[in-house]
C-alpha cells in the first residue's frame, strides 16, 4: 500500500505521541516511587551526626538561636549539649529514630503535653542552613503537639515539646503582645519524622525550597499553650483516658455517635463526653471548676463520664 505524504506525517505523529506517553508514564512511576524508610534513615543518620559534631550554636539578644560551623578545635559543639531520644517511625514497626535536640531554656510557665496545642514561634532550616519557613513571636502560629505542622509535617516535635513549659505574656497599648520566660530549642529532625516524600515551596524570595527526603533542624519558641481544646475544664492529657500519650483514641461515647451517624469525637475535642446532652462542664456539681471528682451515683464514674447521671 502506498502512503501519501500526509499519511506518513499522520503516522510519525502517532508514533511519536505514543512514545512521549510511554516515556511521560515511565517518569511518573520513578518520581512518584516512594523510598524505603530504613534505607533513607541509614543515609541521613551519620550526616546528621556529623552536622551537630561539626557545627555550634550563639543566642542573640532577642534570644534567636544562630547555627553556625566550628572554626576552632576546641570549640563546643552542638553535640556537647545535645539531648538524644528515640522516637518509633509512625509507618514502619522496627524503625527507631534518633533524635538529637537542645533545651537552651527550658521555659517559666505551664507544662506541655502531647495532648496540648501549643503556640510556637519557630524557624524551619535545611542542613545547608537555608531558611525553608519561619514565624516570629509577632506572628506565631498554633500547633496540635500531638500531630505538629508548622508549615510542613514535624512528627519529631511530638516527642520533644513535651520536655518545655511556655511562657508568659502582657499586651501593649498597641494590641500587639510581648511574650517572655518561654522556652527556647532546636531539634534535628531526620526526614521521616518531618516531610518524608514531600517537598515544600518556597513561599517568597527569602525562602528556600525543600526538596522530598530532607532532614530539617527546627527552632523554636514555646510562648503560650492551650491545655484545654474543648473548653470543658478537663485538662487535654486528663482526656487520654488509656493513658498511652494518644488522645485521639479516647471516644467514650463512641458507640453513641455511631448509633446516630455523629461524626466520631474524641474526649479532647468534646464539650460532652457521654454523649448525655449535658455539658461535660455542668457535671461538675460540686461547682469546685473539677468535673473529674464529681461521682453522684457512687458507680465509680464521674458524672462526666457516665451518660446515667446529670
Amino acid at each position: 500500500m502506498k502512503l501519501t505524504g500526509k499519511s506518513s506525517i499522520l503516522i510519525l505523529i502517532t508514533g511519536l505521541l505514543l512514545l512521549s506517553s510511554k516515556c511521560k508514564k515511565e517518569k511518573e512511576e520513578v518520581e512518584f516511587k516512594i523510598r524505603d524508610r530504613k534505607e533513607q534513615y541509614a543515609k541521613e543518620k551519620d550526616s546528621i551526626l556529623n552536622f551537630i559534631k561539626t557545627h555550634t550554636y550563639v543566642l542573640d539578644a532577642y534570644y534567636n538561636v544562630h547555627i553556625e560551623p566550628v572554626t576552632d578545635p576546641g570549640q563546643r559543639t552542638i553535640y556537647d549539649d545535645a539531648i538524644l531520644v528515640q522516637m518509633q517511625d509512625t509507618a514502619v514497626e522496627d524503625l527507631t529514630y534518633d533524635i538529637y535536640y537542645l533545651k537552651i531554656a527550658e521555659g517559666q510557665s505551664d507544662s506541655i503535653t502531647t495532648a496540648d496545642g501549643v503556640l510556637l514561634a519557630y524557624e524551619i532550616q535545611d542542613f545547608e542552613l537555608n531558611m525553608i519557613k519561619r514565624k516570629t513571636e509577632l506572628f506565631p502560629q498554633w500547633t496540635n503537639v500531638w500531630t505538629p505542622h508548622i508549615g510542613m509535617g514535624a512528627l519529631g516535635l511530638r516527642k520533644v515539646l513535651p520536655d518545655f513549659n511556655v511562657g508568659t505574656y502582657t499586651a501593649n497599648p498597641d494590641g500587639t503582645v510581648l511574650f517572655s520566660g518561654y522556652g527556647i530549642g532546636v531539634v534535628f529532625l531526620p526526614s521521616g519524622l518531618a516531610n518524608y516524600q514531600y517537598a515544600v515551596a518556597a513561599s517568597d524570595q527569602n525562602f528556600t525550597r525543600l526538596p522530598a527526603y530532607s532532614p530539617v533542624i527546627v527552632k523554636f519558641k514555646t510562648l503560650a499553650v492551650n491545655q484545654d481544646f474543648d473548653k470543658d475544664n478537663v485538662p487535654n492529657i486528663i482526656e487520654d483516658l488509656n493513658g498511652n500519650l494518644d488522645p485521639t483514641d479516647d471516644n467514650t461515647d463512641k458507640e453513641l455517635e455511631d448509633k446516630y451517624k455523629i461524626p466520631n469525637i474524641p474526649n479532647y475535642m468534646d464539650a460532652d463526653d457521654d454523649g448525655d446532652s449535658l455539658p461535660t462542664k455542668q457535671e461538675d456539681t460540686n461547682g469546685n471548676g473539677d468535673p473529674t471528682d464529681d461521682d453522684d451515683d457512687g458507680d465509680g464514674i464521674p458524672n462526666y463520664l457516665d451518660p446515667d447521671t446529670h
